[in-house]
């Protein structure tokens, strides 16, 4: 129940998970749960910690109940998380499946690893799945309408937003978004938006608010957009050095038109960028090459933005995910560089794979506007008209 209602990363649920455990050394399921919080807390940030307490739980699982369906979950979390052995965790994920077919849990993991593979066909059924044995949670319908926007399934997706039993701002949200595809008029996306404020008496997220305003070209209000977003993650000592936000700080004062504080910026993160370099200039941290990119476009460099580009596709080719949830952002920064053809191909390349290109969005952004004019870019218009 907290995991539901506050997610997994809010304190509660792992204090939850000690106590279970505390209570009940036996409680396999709970060290299972538990295993993956810790292996989840690993991922991406390289938590030795967290590892050292995931393998000796594992051992103790394996110890209390070594045929168990939970021995399988645990196992399935830290090699997903941890040795990030995709098609490995999938094959453990499947025969705990195979021992308990109408686990909630179980299929939400399955439904992650299916995402990581890139295969969202799969991943859609799971979410179907797990939608049909907890209908009264809107959180399932709202990941499935995403995911079927992802891959470019935009009528299905607003069917399901349509047939939704329980109505929410963040699935009207989403719906607002389907609706352009009769228009191709994104700056119209910020007035369905103040619409649906008022009809539910609620704001939305500061980072679709971002994205509305950056799509109506009120740039000042994105910047405002952008304080929100910052102020929601003051908490977070490491929020600045994310790349996300380094991204939306880069395009912001790009937009604006703001030198200093663009040149502030800069700044603050070719520090964070030179520290993330392995011994061979490389990174470990894949998108770093997409914040490379950023820079790159906005000091006037459009050839290492397209290396950028091209070196951040390789890299992730091992992780679909990845992939499928910032082409958007690589297509951007090839239009904020004036590299026409690039931002073409990559626009096109994105329209035939799981990914948030989304045709009635994305090519009519700022971001291109500097190649609008451009017969390549013209052409593109008209096939996806």
């Amino acid at each position: 129940e907290i995991r539901d209602s506050l997610g997994v990363r809010d304190p509660s649920y792992l204090a939850a998970l000690e106590s279970a455990v505390e209570l009940d050394p036996t409680f396999v399921r709970a060290w299972a749960e538990l295993a993956g919080l810790l292996s989840f807390d690993h991922f991406g940030q390289h938590n030795a910690e967290s590892i050292q307490r995931v393998e000796k739980i594992l051992t103790k699982i394996r110890t209390i109940a070594p045929q168990s369906a939970d021995y399988l979950i645990a196992q399935a979390y830290y090699t997903y998380y941890v040795l990030q052995n995709y098609k490995q965790a999938y094959e453990l994920i499947n025969q705990a499946q195979l021992l308990r077919p109408n686990d909630e849990r179980v299929i939400e993991l399955k439904s992650w690893i299916e995402r990581r593979l890139g295969d969202y066909d799969a991943r859609i059924e799971s979410l179907r799945l797990v939608g049909s044995l907890d209908p009264r949670n809107p959180y399932w319908t709202l990941i499935l309408v995403q995911n079927l926007i992802v891959n470019h399934q935009y009528e299905e997706a607003a069917r399901e937003t349509d047939q939704a039993t329980i109505k929410n701002l963040d699935l009207a949200v989403l719906n607002s978004l389907l609706e352009l595809r009769h228009t191709h008029e994104p700056a119209q996306w910020r007035e369905s938006l103040s619409a649906l404020e008022a009809e539910y008496g609620q704001t939305v997220s500061p980072q679709d608010s971002w994205k509305a305003q950056i799509a109506s070209r009120d740039f000042a209000g994105a910047e405002q957009a952008l304080q929100a977003i910052k102020a929601e993650n003051q908490n977070d000592p490491d929020w600045t050095e994310n790349d996300l936000y380094m991204w939306l700080e880069i395009i912001t004062y790009w937009f604006l038109q703001d030198s200093d504080r663009l040149a502030l910026q800069l700044n603050r993160i070719q520090p964070v960028l030179d520290e993330s370099r392995d011994p061979n200039g490389n990174f470990s941290d894949i998108d770093r090459y997409l914040t490379m990119a950023f820079v790159s476009a906005v000091e006037g460099n459009p050839e290492e933005t397209k290396r950028m580009v091209r070196t951040w596709r390789r890299e992730a080719t091992s992780d679909l995910a990845e992939f499928s949830n910032f082409q958007h952002h690589a297509c951007r920064a090839l239009g904020m560089a004036a590299a026409t053809a690039a931002a073409v191909e990559c626009i096109r390349s994105g329209l035939v794979v799981p990914s948030q290109i989304m045709p009635f969005f994305e090519p009519y952004l700022p971001f291109y506007d500097a190649i609008r004019g451009d017969s390549q870019f013209v052409e593109l218009l008209a096939e996806l008209k």
